[in-house]
């Protein structure tokens, strides 16, 4: 039984002192050693923030397409100022997606919009507001074509996915 005994608690000291050992990386796939680390940590940085940004800019646009047909100005108003610093923000961070310089962009093609969107609604012009809308989305999608994300596409949305927030 002492021999069962000492023979268990060898085996698990065994398997625990070979567990805890680092293992040994054989080779590094090409462009992965040490002098490329700080390359795709900075590639993925850049494109998850860009990714998280245009999250809040599309969530910012469904936000405007409730409040507008709810013709609730204020909430249109507060939406697109919000979109206004987004696009601050990228200009400032100089934000460069393929060719396309994203804040210049962003305020060059829909800074007029957000100001029509915002006029229409307090003159409550829903074919302002949808046509201010549709023109807004619509250099989305061009720059999106222009930065090799095509794929990603935005229209009016079809259902409301924020119903607690009075729009």
């Amino acid at each position: 039984m002492k021999f069962l005994a000492i023979l268990l608690i060898s085996l698990t000291l065994a398997c625990q002192s070979k567990s805890s050992e680092p293992k040994a990386q054989t080779e590094a796939p090409v462009g992965d050693g040490p002098e490329h680390a700080e390359h795709h940590a900075e590639e993925h940085d850049h494109h998850y923030e860009l990714g998280k940004t245009m999250f809040t800019i599309s969530t910012r646009f469904s936000h405007i397409w409730y409040a507008g047909q709810a013709g609730n100005a204020e909430m249109v108003k507060y939406q697109t100022h919000e979109l206004e610093e987004i696009g601050e923000e990228l200009k400032e961070e100089n934000v460069v997606e393929g060719k396309v310089v994203v804040g210049e962009d962003f305020q060059k093609t829909l800074y007029p919009h957000f100001e029509a969107m915002e006029e229409a609604v307090a003159k409550k012009d829903m074919k302002a507001f949808e046509a201010a809308y549709d023109t807004a989305i619509s250099n989305c999608n061009r720059c999106h074509t222009m930065t090799g994300y095509g794929h990603l596409q935005v229209e009016r949305p079809s259902f409301n996915p924020y119903p607690n927030l009075k729009l």
